[in-house]
């Protein structure tokens, strides 16, 4: 799957608008069809129970934004700061406060690996 990454925000005005830092908020939209990587306050009914994760084709919708964050158990990224090339990174959605997660449960949507949302305002687990 392939996934473009719109910069939304940046900490500081000079910085390169292509470059992502750390607490940027950013927008997942998938190439071939144009829907965004999305979640709100639904959970799964079924599999993790835990909030939904899924992809829709709303524009501007701000159920779709994910800030860039530290992975679970590394200090916390100072915000503004560059992220580098390959680091490890989590994904916190911009309303919940929760971390894109997965894990061995099915989904109910696809029968493939679930993806949903977790932990509480930014902090999580090795899932995420």
């Amino acid at each position: 799957m392939s996934l473009l990454l719109i910069p939304l925000a940046y900490a500081a005005i000079e910085m390169d608008p292509t470059q992502i830092t750390c607490n940027s908020s950013l927008k997942f939209t998938h190439v071939q069809t144009g829907f965004h990587l999305t979640s709100s306050e639904i959970n799964w009914g079924s599999g993790s129970g835990q909030q939904s994760v899924t992809a829709t084709s709303t524009p501007g919708d701000s159920t779709s934004l994910w800030m860039i964050a530290e992975p679970d158990q590394k200090d916390i990224c100072t915000a503004g700061t560059a992220m580098v090339c390959n680091s490890v990174i989590r994904l916190t959605h911009l309303l919940t406060g929760k971390n894109l997660h997965s894990h061995e449960f099915r989904s109910p949507l696809t029968g493939q690996q679930e993806v949903s949302a977790f932990g509480t305002d930014g902090q999580g687990d090795g899932g995420d």
